[in-house]
C-alpha cells in the first residue's frame, strides 16, 4: 500500500514545500513594503494579512496600492510625499 501511495501522490510533498516557501518568501519581500503603503494611507499594518487570501486578497492590495496617500500626517507618521494637507502642486 506504501509504494501505492508513494508512486501515486509522491510528488504532493515537494509541491507543498515549494508552495509554502513561495509563501514565506513572498511575505518576507513584499510585506515591509506593503506595510509601509498601508500606514501611508492611514491603515494598520495587519491588513497585509488579507493578501494571503486567493483573488479577493489580491484585488484588495491593488485597490490599497492606487489609493492616495493622506493629507497631512497620521498615526503612524508624516506623509512620505512630504505633502501638510495643502494643495498639491
Amino acid at each position: 500500500i506504501q509504494e501505492t501511495l508513494s508512486a501515486s501522490y509522491g510528488y504532493l510533498l515537494p509541491l507543498a514545500g515549494w508552495l509554502l516557501l513561495t509563501a514565506v518568501l513572498y511575505g518576507w519581500i513584499t510585506g515591509p513594503w506593503y506595510v509601509r503603503r498601508l500606514h501611508d494611507i492611514g491603515m494598520s499594518g495587519w491588513y497585509y494579512l488579507v493578501s494571503f487570501i486567493p483573488l479577493v486578497g489580491t484585488i484588495l492590495m491593488i485597490v490599497w496600492g492606487v489609493k492616495d496617500s493622506q493629507p497631512g500626517s497620521n498615526q503612524y507618521g508624516p506623509n512620505p510625499k512630504g505633502i501638510d494637507g495643502g494643495m498639491y502642486y
